[in-house]
């Protein structure tokens, strides 16, 4: 009988810590990155982060680029805020004037150059050296 008793208040101690096991009002602490090798997930439902992920590797935008050859522009397509080399293969100087004067940069001769337009559009261009060099610049 002494085995019997035993053996009830046994289970009941056990019952009684499962349930309150399960019924804590302690939530799971907050995940914490300590490395970007590995990011576990709690539980491990989405996996981890495979090691050596480098944040470099993420798409970049491309680089645009305005040439100048033979007093011609070339084409090119932007976007609004993004930088514009321009690259002179003259061997003289040239300018990179907007018509509606929104923008102006110069360009050495042989050299380069940087223009940012910030506005979306299609900006009809000329040079203010050589007036007889058009062209245009689309912006998106």
């Amino acid at each position: 009988m002494t085995t019997r008793i035993t053996a009830l208040i046994l289970g009941s101690v056990l019952a009684v810590s499962a349930m309150s096991a399960c019924s804590s009002d302690k939530a799971a602490p907050p995940a914490t990155i300590g490395s970007l090798d590995s990011i576990a997930v709690p539980g491990g439902a989405l996996g981890t982060v495979p090691a050596g992920l480098a944040l470099d590797t993420l798409p970049t935008e491309s680089a645009a680029a305005l040439e100048i050859s033979g007093s011609t522009f070339g084409a090119v397509t932007a976007n609004a805020g993004q930088t514009i080399t321009v690259n002179n293969a003259d061997s003289v100087a040239h300018s990179v004037t907007a018509d509606d004067g929104s923008f102006t940069v110069d360009v050495p001769a042989g050299g380069t150059a940087d223009l940012v337009v910030a506005a979306a559009g299609t900006y009809a261009i000329h040079c203010r050296i050589h007036q007889n060099m058009t062209g245009s610049i689309v912006i998106s």
